[in-house]
């Protein structure tokens, strides 16, 4: 941890006004925005395309049929992410209602 960091910590940790930060805390804050964005920007716009062209055919897809899409043109990505992305992008998938109240 750099002399830098220590130092801001500390002084938004003695003020009092200011909520309580921990280093990790500041770390997480500090890479996490970052994260998606670099590693997923071309799935996040394939998401898009594949989830715009089903849903104008049929009904819109969850993130198991978008990942099964995914894994097939060659993408290497968990189910959980593509969930997380799409929740994200507020796209959200055809859920039936149940048939028996």
């Amino acid at each position: 941890m750099g002399l830098a960091v220590k130092k801001i910590i500390e002084i938004i940790n003695t003020n009092e006004d200011l909520p309580h930060i921990s280093r990790s805390n500041y770390y997480d804050a500090y890479t996490r925005d970052d994260k998606d964005q670099v590693n997923h920007g071309d799935v996040i716009a394939r998401i898009q395309e594949i989830y715009d062209e089903i849903k104008n055919r049929y009904v819109a897809p969850g993130y198991r049929r978008i990942t099964h899409i995914l894994h097939r043109e060659g993408y290497q990505i968990n189910r959980k992410t593509v969930n997380r992305l799409m929740r994200k992008m507020d796209l959200y998938g055809y859920v039936m209602k149940r048939r028996h109240p």
